[in-house]
């Protein structure tokens, strides 16, 4: 029962004692068939103890407000089809009662992905991607430092994570950081990960420390000019290259804010 409740719930529904047992009497009457409705005279002791449950046991996420109960009930009917340590294949079901298939991390709270530039360049990472390279998208894919929140570093804040990812693939430290979007989805039919998209202004282009490769997955490293980012990219794509959504988002708030 937890664990499908776990992470689920809105903070506008923990607000609203009506709106949590609803969706705890809905929820627990549907799977259990156990909780009978009470009269106005004797106490529901069950009911009692499943709301203290969802209230107190979950993991509340601010950024559900004003949700119905029927679609909190509907993220609680969530199933884990296939498990692994990084990965699970999830089933649940769509406004329109059919199933809804899609990839989901266990492991992180959350994804960043930094864009490094100093006045005048931008750093890229040239990576090898397993999932491309498998199903013939492309040898090659242009993408930019970024790794999962808490998969190693538990307790780590999103600032800390994108300091953190910046240093270990980059070999870079940064002189001020810029959280341009927290909540980016590259392919929101497919895969429920969001990524917070951010800038890193490089002042000191020499490395503190040896980047590493990603278990092979980073092969390159390229500074490229600002003047020269649209026709380099188009180059890139003409050779094959796989652009990340992620990097294009990133270079298009670099864009908004007048630095490309």
């Amino acid at each position: 029962f937890l664990r499908k409740l776990r992470g689920t719930v809105s903070s506008q529904a923990m607000c609203y004692p009506t709106g949590v047992n609803t969706l705890v009497w809905e929820y627990h009457y549907k799977l259990e068939s156990k909780l009978k409705k009470p009269d106005s005279h004797t106490p529901w002791v069950g009911f009692e103890k499943v709301r203290k449950i969802v209230i107190f046991r979950l993991f509340p996420n601010p950024h559900l407000l004003h949700v119905k109960n029927s679609d909190i009930i509907r993220l609680f009917m969530n199933e884990i089809l296939y498990n692994t340590k990084y990965l699970q294949l999830k089933k649940t079901t769509a406004k329109n009662g059919n199933p809804w298939y899609y990839a989901h991390r266990p492991n992180a709270e959350d994804v960043v992905v930094v864009l490094p530039h100093t006045e005048d360049e931008v750093l890229f990472l040239i990576e090898e991607r397993p999932p491309l390279i498998a199903e013939g998208k492309g040898r090659y894919s242009i993408g930019l430092p970024a790794g999962l929140v808490g998969d190693e570093r538990k307790g780590e804040s999103i600032e800390d994570a994108i300091k953190a990812e910046l240093l270990e693939e980059s070999g870079l430290v940064a002189e001020s950081i810029k959280i341009n979007v927290k909540k980016s989805a590259g392919s929101s039919g497919c895969i429920s990960e969001t990524c917070v998209l951010a800038s890193a202004y490089i002042k000191d282009k020499n490395t503190v420390k040896p980047p590493v490769n990603d278990g092979g997955i980073i092969v390159d490293r390229i500074w490229v000019k600002k003047r020269d980012l649209a026709e380099w990219l188009d180059l890139k794509e003409k050779e094959g290259y796989v652009i990340s959504a992620h990097t294009l988002g990133a270079l298009f708030y670099l864009l908004l804010e007048g630095k490309i």
